[in-house]
């Protein structure tokens, strides 16, 4: 219908999924081919709605208001697995596995295959006998060469992605700053904070670069295809910028938009963002 709402959209197995309004106007989770927008299936929950879906592994995860934490397949819309999961405050998908944070500030990874806990980080549980603080966890993982990196109040730690121990950490206040964000690729760690990024090495935590960043409302940054690219929606720097992830080195910016409200997206050489009412697709290069 015309007034039909909609979340924003995943996309996995050729399927593109959104929350939205139900048979009855209700919410569901909806599973539409890419190609020709037909609708494949819908999930309907009983009691409330649940949040955009995260693709991975030939599936979607959700997390719903009732507390369930469900897993649909991707082609059919099917239920694989759910569990009451109240305490889960964000969810996302990363290097072939699905993690979330709770409200006690860890960390856990999940079993797509059958919704286990596999480790548990942080929220006062560390690794035992570990230099590092059992610090709490704020932020999705970034992962990169079998390394999560995330962000704790005022610590950067980076993580083996089977195990849940300790790689490295370091204290950083730039950190516990609501607006710091982390991304990785290509074995490196990017730290964006508002005011500069920075790149550190996976493997070891050793900084690479840092450059200032003149603004105070930075994205969550992209790293694809030889580029590291970002919005930033105040500031001198207002727009898109694309970065060398080796050096740091601004490679080209774009004054888009007035206000960018979510990351960008790169595909086969273009960058593609959405300004609120329109979608701009610049070249990468």
């Amino acid at each position: 219908s015309d007034d039909a709402w909609f979340t924003g959209v995943a996309f996995g197995e050729g399927v593109v999924a959104a929350a939205g309004p139900g048979d009855d106007e209700g919410p569901a989770l909806i599973g539409l081919d890419a190609e020709s927008g037909e609708e494949l299936w819908r999930h309907e929950e009983p009691t409330d709605d649940c949040s955009t879906p995260i693709a991975g592994g030939g599936a979607f995860y959700s997390r719903c208001r009732n507390g369930r934490l469900l897993a649909l397949d991707a082609r059919t819309g099917a239920e694989i697995w759910s569990l009451r999961d109240p305490e889960t405050r964000q969810a996302g998908w990363s290097d072939g596995a699905l993690y979330v944070v709770d409200e006690d500030r860890a960390l856990r990874a999940i079993d797509p295959a059958d919704g286990t806990t596999r480790w548990s980080y942080g929220g006062g549980r560390g690794d035992e006998g570990s230099p590092g603080p059992a610090m709490d966890i704020r932020s999705l993982p970034a992962a990169t060469g079998g390394a999560l990196t995330a962000l704790g109040e005022e610590q950067v730690v980076a993580l083996h992605a089977e195990t849940g121990g300790e790689r490295w950490w370091f204290a950083s206040p730039e950190c516990c700053w609501e607006e710091a964000e982390s991304t990785a690729g290509g074995g490196r760690v990017f730290l964006a904070t508002g005011e500069r990024m920075l790149a550190f090495d996976a493997e070891d935590g050793t900084e690479l670069w840092r450059i200032d960043q003149p603004s105070s409302e930075q994205s969550p940054s992209v790293v694809a295809e030889g580029r590291l690219v970002f919005r930033a929606n105040s500031g001198s720097a207002r727009g898109l910028r694309a970065l060398d992830p080796a050096t740091g080195d601004v490679l080209w910016s774009a004054a888009v938009g007035e206000t960018l409200s979510d990351p960008p997206l790169i595909a086969d050489g273009t960058v593609y963002i959405d300004d609120g009412s329109t979608l701009i697709a610049l070249a990468l290069t």
